[in-house]
C-alpha cells in the first residue's frame, strides 16, 4: 500500500510538472473519523461517522468536500485529509505508521476482533 501511494504521488507530481492543476489528498488512515470505535466495542447501537463499515454519513462527506475545496493545504500531521506530494509522502507514511501503532494500542477490542478474523 505504501509503495502504491508513493507511485501515485510520483505520477501526480509528474503531471503537475507538465502543467496540470492536480491535487492529491488522502482521507484514509487513522484519525478521529476513521478510528471511531465500533458498536461491538462501545455497546452503542450505531456509530457517529459511519452507517456501517464502509459507508460514511453525510456529515463526513461534507468534511471531505470542505477539505477538497479548501485553498489551505493540510499538513502531514492533519487529522483528516492530507495533501500528498513528493515533498510530503515519506513524512505522511511515517505518521500513518505511528497512528496505526497508537490505534492498535488504544483500540484493543477492535484489534483483537480483526486478528481473530485474519486467523480464521
Amino acid at each position: 500500500m505504501e509503495n502504491w501511494k508513493r507511485d501515485l504521488v510520483r505520477v501526480m507530481d509528474g503531471h503537475k510538472k507538465s502543467g496540470y492543476d492536480i491535487r492529491l489528498m488522502d482521507f484514509s488512515g487513522f484519525n478521529a473519523i476513521t478510528s471511531e470505535e465500533i458498536p461491538q466495542a462501545t455497546g452503542k447501537p450505531t456509530m457517529l461517522n459511519y452507517w456501517e463499515a464502509s459507508h460514511y454519513r453525510s456529515e463526513v462527506g461534507k468534511k471531505v468536500l470542505n477539505q477538497l475545496f479548501s485553498t489551505t493545504l493540510q499538513p502531514v500531521e492533519s487529522a483528516f485529509g492530507v495533501d500528498l506530494n513528493g515533498t510530503t509522502i515519506e513524512a505522511y507514511l511515517n505518521n500513518l505508521r505511528q497512528r496505526r501503532d497508537t490505534y492498535c494500542q488504544t483500540h484493543t477490542k477492535e484489534t483483537a476482533l480483526l486478528k481473530s478474523c485474519v486467523n480464521r
